[in-house]
């Protein structure tokens, strides 16, 4: 529990610090996704005041909580990540998507965008070594680790997604991202009108959802 409280601080932190941009990650989010949900972390991290001055001793103090339950390699990575958010590997400016489709037999699937592969992996790397993910495995197209035994995280140079699972990288999960993760824009949801409207509209989370017979809303 400590430890998934002290990665929350953290994902907060680094939101609110980072910064890259890149727009591919889009991509794998399939064209038919029943919903799809933009959020903004980074103005819901601001908002939240994690890295107001009043905070700087509520910081610290989880800041040291690190070292404690983790060995040397990860609490030295969150400690990086911290003090240079951008070692974390992703790039959090960057609006995080929810989705649901049949690729992946409408379950929650969480695309993010990568700003460095290479920290990414390094961090995975660490991150196993106090068994909170399994070491990072290679594919074709994309690297993947199981997350804490409840998710599949996949990655390339621009793309991460978190899909939900029970039972590892099952056979299922693994044809979808081999697709998925190789989508072009005009495969993609990118392509529907209402990608825009999403991007368009000024929440920090906003919905789309696709109802019957063709017809679909953006909230």
């Amino acid at each position: 529990m400590k430890n998934k409280f002290l990665l929350l601080y953290l994902f907060l932190t680094l939101v609110t610090l980072s910064s890259c941009k890149k727009t591919e990650y889009t991509h794998a989010i399939p064209a038919d996704a029943a919903a799809v949900i933009s959020v903004d972390m980074r103005s819901i991290a601001s908002k939240s005041g994690i890295n107001d001055k009043e905070n700087a001793t509520l910081k610290q103090h989880l800041s040291d909580a690190l070292k404690n339950g983790l060995n040397s390699e990860t609490s030295d990575r969150l400690a990086k990540i911290l003090d240079n958010p951008a070692k974390s590997g992703f790039d959090l400016t960057e609006p995080i998507y929810v989705y649901s489709a049949k690729e992946f037999e409408n379950e929650t699937v969480i695309d993010l965008c990568v700003g460095d592969r290479g920290d990414l992996n390094s961090a995975m790397e660490d991150l196993a070594k106090s068994q909170l993910c399994s070491p990072p495995e290679e594919t074709d197209h994309y690297k993947f680790t199981i997350v804490m035994g409840k998710a599949v995280l996949a990655y390339n140079r621009g793309t991460a997604l978190l899909v939900p699972t029970k039972g590892g990288m099952t056979d299922k999960i693994r044809t979808a991202l081999d697709k998925v993760m190789q989508y072009k824009k005009e495969e993609s949801f990118c392509a529907n009108k209402a990608f825009d409207a999403l991007k368009e509209r000024k929440g920090d989370v906003n919905f789309y959802i696709s109802l019957k017979e063709g017809m679909s809303s953006t909230l």
